[in-house]
C-alpha cells in the first residue's frame, strides 16, 4: 500500500507504488500504464466516485480507490 497524495491524481499514485514495488525510478517503468488502462478515465473514477478498479500492469494486480490508495499483488502467482 503507498500512502496517498489527495492531490496526486491515481494515475501518478499507481506508477509511483509500482515503481517502488520493483525498486525503480517511475520514469524507468517499461510499460506504459495506457497498455493498461485509461490514465485520464482511471483518475476521474477515482476522483469523482467512491469505487475502486482493479487491473493488471506490470506483472501486478493493482487495485486503485478514491483515496488513491494503491494495493499491488502479484499477477504471476499461481
Amino acid at each position: 500500500m503507498n500512502d496517498p497524495s489527495s492531490d496526486e491524481p491515481a494515475a501518478m499514485a499507481v506508477i509511483k507504488a509500482v515503481a517502488d514495488k520493483v525498486g525503480i525510478d517511475p520514469v524507468d517503468l517499461t510499460d506504459p500504464l495506457s497498455d493498461a488502462i485509461d490514465p485520464d478515465a482511471l483518475d476521474a473514477v477515482c476522483r469523482y466516485s467512491s469505487a475502486h478498479v482493479t487491473f493488471e500492469y506490470h506483472g501486478y494486480f493493482v487495485t486503485v480507490d478514491s483515496t488513491n490508495q494503491v494495493e499491488l499483488s502479484d499477477a504471476h502467482r499461481g
